[in-house]
């Protein structure tokens, strides 16, 4: 089995080696390998809570073309601050569990400061663990967050950007979810309901309880924003940027591509959509059985590259009086193979074991391993 997996390795990067020197299109012919779809999702602007016009649709279907954009990122900051002023700047749910801690910021209810207890920086006695999630205000903010977005010309706001959420209490733990409660000017009621299990999985229940006398319509959405280009491996066989399954598929995009390309748009039912490290992991999970908009994007503002991954869902209709609810789930942690595959097996998240890149010869590495 060794001596055939050498050779098969040997025939592939020698056919690789010789026809791609040899047969190499010029420089000036060369395309992304990823190119941007038919548009089915809005266009995101830079500038937060901004938003555009749509239609009502039925609760459940996709979102149309021109449903309002979701809320923009945080214009990069002059002068980076220290990570601990960063978590000062707003009140916090702090979050406590065997394998994860960090916070939650009650300024935009996101989730912007976690570390993984079980994995260091360096293999030395002693080095730091690894911080996944950075708040807005440091040198790279990475963060994700979910929410609501009105319908056009809705008399009803939905939570701004930066809308100041309080708790019903300071602690998340795995025992014990937390209820983040937001109430418009119109005295409408958001509220946002976090359980965290035992590992990295984050699960995100969204309500809206209409006070008014009216019906209501909102789209709830989920994003992942990362400021900066990370230093990646450049393996090429391992891949490290954005990715998501879509339909059943799944798409890997580089940093490059994303940057080129500035916007990639997917449509999908079920499926996920994330950013990967080599080890680490963020990903967005809709309720599998919705149908949702996505996009990679890159809004590169003072010459930093902005980069976001993001789902909307279709329109919900709240009847005056009424309640809307929909849970979706937020994945940050380290890719364990047998975790990752667990959580696609109990949760039926589709094909959610591909966040681990197994290469050419999945076939074969992944029984292996």
């Amino acid at each position: 089995m060794i001596m055939a997996v050498v050779l098969s390795v040997a025939i592939m990067v020698g056919f690789q080696f010789y026809f791609g020197a040899t047969n190499a299109p010029p420089e000036s012919t060369k395309t992304s390998k990823i190119a941007p779809s038919t548009p089915v999702a809005p266009s995101h602007p830079s500038t937060p809570g901004t938003t555009a016009g749509g239609p009502t649709v039925l609760p459940g279907s996709p979102a149309a073309v021109n449903a309002p954009a979701l809320p923009g990122q945080s214009t990069p900051a002059d002068a980076a601050m220290q990570r601990s002023k960063a978590l000062g700047a707003a009140k916090r749910v702090r979050i406590q569990s065997p394998r994860l801690t960090g916070s939650i910021s009650l300024t935009g209810a996101r989730f912007d400061d976690l570390t993984l207890n079980g994995y260091r920086e360096t293999i030395k006695p002693g080095s730091p663990n690894i911080k996944l999630l950075h708040p807005i205000g440091t040198t790279n903010p990475y963060y994700a967050n979910f929410g609501w977005v009105a319908a056009a010309n809705s008399s009803v706001q939905a939570p701004p950007v930066n809308a100041n959420w309080s708790a019903n209490r300071d602690v998340l733990s795995p025992e014990i979810p937390v209820t983040l409660r937001w109430t418009s000017p119109e005295g409408v009621i958001f509220k946002m309901t976090i359980k965290l299990d035992k590992n990295y999985m984050f699960s995100v229940t969204q309500r809206v309880e209409n006070n008014s006398s009216k019906p209501l319509t909102f789209y709830p959405y989920g994003q992942i924003a990362r400021t900066g280009t990370p230093e990646t491996t450049g393996f090429y066989i391992l891949h490290e940027g954005l990715l998501g399954v879509f339909d059943g598929v799944l798409e890997e995009t580089t940093y490059d591509e994303v940057q080129d390309a500035r916007v990639i748009k997917r449509k999908s039912t079920g499926g996920w959509i994330g950013i990967t490290d080599k080890y680490w992991l963020t990903a967005l999970i809709p309720d599998q059985k919705t149908a949702t908009n996505s996009e990679f994007r890159d809004d590169r503002q003072k010459e930093i590259d902005n980069y976001r991954v993001n789902f909307l869902e279709g329109a919900s209709t709240v009847v005056a009086g009424g309640v809307a609810e929909t849970t979706n789930r937020l994945f940050a942690g380290a890719k364990e193979a047998q975790l990752i595959t667990a959580y696609r097996d109990e949760l039926n998240i589709s094909r959610f074991d591909l966040a681990i890149d197994w290469g050419w010869f999945e076939f074969l590495t992944k029984p292996i391993f």
